[in-house]
């Protein structure tokens, strides 16, 4: 599954895009399931110009600030990799 963080690059959402991939990586680690992040193992991240911060899972919105009104965590994130991988 390809796993993209796109956000505006704000130090904010900087920093938790950073800290939000070290935490997916670990509880998939953990879970001796870091091959569901696909060969690469590792997440994407994409700056934008307009104010968002989305994780997208092949191409699809499965969290936003905008509709969750605050930022997803590494286990929400980690949890929908594993029931929809």
């Amino acid at each position: 599954m390809n796993v993209t963080i796109e956000y505006m690059p704000t130090h904010e959402n900087m920093d938790y895009a950073f800290e939000l991939q070290i935490d997916i990586t670990q509880l998939l680690s953990m879970q001796n399931l870091l091959h569901l992040l696909g060969p690469d193992r590792e997440l994407e991240e994409i700056s934008r110009e307009e104010d968002v911060f989305e994780i997208r899972a092949d191409n699809n919105v499965i969290f936003s600030r905008q509709t969750l009104s605050r930022l997803p965590n590494g286990q929400e994130i980690v949890n929908y990799i594993v029931n929809n991988s």
